[in-house]
């Protein structure tokens, strides 16, 4: 009876915990009341879903302009193999 009694004030010392003793996660909203659901990301995230063949699109342009860029641009890597000199 003691041992119930001891186990029921531990659980009930820590309102945010179960009766295993560990502690529950908390939403969003409780951690963060000041956040908004439809912030930037959200509205992002929502028009790439609905939208998956223009962000295809977007990616491959982005991809083929990132190749084109990679072989265009001059690479000066010379390396210095003459010998040290100390003036």
């Amino acid at each position: 009876m003691l041992a119930e009694a001891a186990d029921t004030n531990m659980a009930s010392d820590r309102p945010d915990s179960t009766s295993s003793g560990h502690p529950e996660r908390q939403s969003r909203d409780e951690l963060h009341p000041g956040l908004r659901h439809d912030g930037v990301i959200a509205r992002v995230i929502e028009f790439s879903a609905h939208n998956k063949f223009l962000i295809l699109l977007l990616v491959a342009a982005a991809m083929v302009g990132a190749i084109w860029s990679v072989k265009r641009v001059p690479l000066d890597a010379i390396p210095d193999l003459s010998d040290t000199q100390v003036i």
